[in-house]
């Protein structure tokens, strides 16, 4: 997505008065409605349960991804050589 067509889809939502703003990513907009909070429903049921497992699998998938993004990260930090610190006559 580019900024642009990001910023059209939240302002049309903006116009519609949706309680959420909208992302113009069907994907992530199924993800949100999938997850536990109060959010209104923005599908249809029948469609929210049809997709339900597909989803759930989705998720932790995502979250797999993300833990291990974060430990790869994290374990560069620590092994990043760390810079000289500045003499205070600089």
């Amino acid at each position: 997505m580019h900024p642009p067509q990001v910023a059209q889809c939240m302002v049309r939502g903006m116009e519609a008065g949706a309680y959420h703003l909208p992302s113009p990513d069907f994907g992530h907009n199924v993800m949100v409605a999938a997850s536990a909070g109060l959010t209104p429903r923005r599908y249809p049921i029948v469609l929210e349960c049809l997709l339900a497992p597909v989803v759930v699998a989705a998720l932790r998938v995502f979250g797999l991804l993300v833990d291990a993004a974060v430990v790869r990260a994290t374990s560069k930090a620590a092994t990043a050589p760390s810079l000289p610190a500045k003499s205070a006559a600089a």
